[in-house]
């Protein structure tokens, strides 16, 4: 599944995300050296029962490089990224950087 990404303005900085499913949302972060893209396959099986959104975490794919790219700043980041999509609540997925 090829889906176009979708950018949202986050604290002055550009996010890139991918949205697809139904359901409660998911929210699946990729690892070092990747990006969104890397965690599509076990996405499309799991967008059969979630509402998958997979982001492209800042300095990688298509998100912007933040000031300060550490763990806290990411982190406030994603939380800020829910706030502006209205999602008070989430599940998670990440693998390496994204854990």
């Amino acid at each position: 599944m090829s889906l176009p990404r979708k950018v949202l303005n986050v604290n002055g900085h550009s996010w890139a995300y991918l949205e697809f499913g139904e359901g409660e949302p998911l929210i699946m972060l990729h690892g070092v050296f990747t990006n969104a893209d890397f965690l599509m396959p076990i996405a499309n099986i799991l967008s059969l029962k979630f509402r998958v959104i997979l982001i492209d975490l800042p300095g990688f794919g298509f998100t912007s490089v933040l000031e300060k790219n550490d763990y806290k700043t990411i982190v406030k980041g994603v939380i800020d990224f829910l706030k502006i999509l209205n999602i008070p609540k989430a599940n998670f997925f990440g693998v390496s950087l994204g854990g």
